[in-house]
């Protein structure tokens, strides 16, 4: 059994490219997960979304910590590296 309280911060990264709605989903879903949220960080990156995804991130209120990084489209590769990076 592991600890939550005495492992490490997670960092979720999320690469996302027009998918506004499963983000919306998911953000809801992941607030209401048991592990304290002081435990985790989403980080969503945006590789070239102009669906909207930005807005919704930006009225979203979560308890957990929600960053969102908006890119030109590069690919899922690099939208991992670069949440990768923040977190």
């Amino acid at each position: 059994m592991i600890n939550v309280r005495n492992s490490a911060k997670i960092s979720l990264v999320i690469p996302t490219y027009q998918r506004r709605e499963s983000i919306r989903r998911l953000l809801n879903a992941l607030q209401q997960q048991r592990i304290e949220h002081d435990m985790f960080e989403v980080v969503v990156v945006m590789d070239g979304s102009n669906d909207g995804t930005d807005d919704l991130i930006a009225i979203t209120k979560t308890s957990y910590s929600l960053k969102a990084i908006c890119q030109p489209n590069l690919g899922r590769a690099a939208a991992c590296n670069t949440g990768i990076r923040s977190a």
